[in-house]
Parts: C-alpha cells; sequence; structure tokens
C-alpha cells in the first residue's frame, strides 16, 4: 500500500497483481534462466547428453502445459477463446520444435524431478477453482522463463553448439502471450476479491506459495540435466 501511495505522488501507476508477482520473483527466475546450464550452452561448453537431458524435459512440459490449455479454452467464453488457443499453440509448437532440435527420437523418460513437477501441474489443473487463475499461473511461469532466454540469447554474444534450439529461443518472443495472460489473471483477481471474503494478501499467498513450486522445480529440472 506504502508503494502504491509513493507510485501516486510521483505520478507512476501503481503495479498490477501480475507485476507485483513477476518483481517478487524476479530473483527466481534469474536463477533459472542464467543457470549453469545454460552458462555452458553459451560457451560451448555443454554435452549432447547434457542438452538432451534438459530439452526432452522441457518439450514433455510444453506439450502438457499446451494440451491443457486448449481443452481449457473449448470450455471459455468468445472473449478469452482466441487468446487461449494462440497461447496454447504456441506451446505445442515450442515443444515440437525441442523435439526438432533431438537427434535421437527415442521413447522419452521423465526424470524424478520433471515427474514431480508434472504430479504438481496436474494436481493444479485438476483442483484448482481460484476462477482459473493457478491455471494460468502455470503457464504464464513458462513464459516468463521463455522470454527471459530469449532476451538472454539477444543480448550475449555465443557459438552454439545446438543452433536449431537457440535459433528458435532467439527469434521467437512470446511477450504478447506474456501481456493476453496477463491482463487474463489481473482481471480473473480482482473478481475473486469481489465475490470471496478473503483479503488481497490471504489470496495472494495461496498464488506465491505456487509460484515458489513452480520455480524450484524448474531449477531441479535444470540440476538434474546439468549432472556429468
Amino acid at each position: 500500500m506504502q508503494d502504491n501511495y509513493i507510485d501516486s505522488l510521483l505520478g507512476n501507476p501503481p503495479l498490477s497483481f501480475v507485476d507485483r508477482l513477476r518483481e517478487q520473483f524476479q530473483e527466481r527466475y534469474n536463477l533459472i534462466v542464467h543457470h549453469e546450464w545454460m552458462i555452458d550452452l553459451l560457451n560451448s561448453k555443454l554435452t549432447f547428453e547434457q542438452f538432451e537431458a534438459f530439452v526432452s524435459q522441457e518439450s514433455y512440459i510444453y506439450d502438457l502445459l499446451a494440451r491443457k490449455l486448449i481443452s481449457l479454452a473449448l470450455e471459455s467464453t468468445d472473449d478469452e477463446y482466441e487468446d487461449l488457443m494462440k497461447v496454447g499453440f504456441f506451446l505445442y509448437s515450442e515443444g515440437c520444435e525441442n523435439r526438432k532440435s533431438l537427434d535421437t527420437p527415442q521413447a522419452l523418460l521423465l526424470s524424478c524431478p520433471t515427474e514431480q513437477y508434472v504430479a504438481t501441474l496436474n494436481k493444479v489443473w485438476r483442483t484448482s477453482s481460484t476462477n482459473n487463475i493457478q491455471k494460468l499461473l502455470t503457464i504464464l511461469s513458462t513464459l516468463w522463463i521463455r522470454e527471459g532466454i530469449h532476451q538472454l540469447l539477444n543480448t550475449e554474444s555465443y557459438r552454439s553448439q545446438f543452433p536449431v534450439w537457440t535459433d528458435i529461443m532467439a527469434t521467437v518472443n512470446p511477450q504478447e502471450h506474456i501481456m493476453k495472460l496477463s491482463k487474463m489473471i489481473n482481471q480473473a483477481f480482482e473478481e475473486l476479491l469481489e465475490v470471496e471474503s478473503r483479503s488481497c494478501a490471504e489470496a495472494q499467498q495461496e498464488l506465491e506459495h505456487l509460484l515458489s513450486n513452480l520455480t524450484q522445480f524448474e531449477l531441479l529440472i535444470r540440476n538434474h540435466a546439468y549432472q556429468p
């Protein structure tokens, strides 16, 4: 509240709910984007085994979230249908492109961290009733990481050992999809506070806990893939 008051005095618009969440977890997202796995990739030190160990898991998660979001879009209002479908097809395309960058297509084995992450995602999508906010937040968190990788590849010089993957990451920016989802979540959060007898702090605490879990799994998946 004090920050919003100061912003109003300075003529700055107060941060939206989604912007506050991202700012709060920005350090965690920086750790994910600048993980040792990515640093070694930029310095041409990443082995193919390490590359495959992560990208194969990422492609599975993208595909899982794409299918869930497309299913949600089919149940949504006309106003949200088109935007949700676009984000869903973006995730599906990302999963397909990730698989193309792997030279040895084979039956995918999920790592232990990925299995736990998938179980968490499935639980959120199966049990969440908070106006789809938690469901959409699982997508938005993934896109924030994707955007961070895009920005990193466009600000750092590197000689990639895996040009198919890095070219896609560097070329395609998910910012448009992030803006659409952010708008939906902000609107849904305002509606949630109007119909439920909970304070903003109580509702936000649940979503902070979810983001904490999601980002922790992202780090664990990268740690597992980075093992020699």
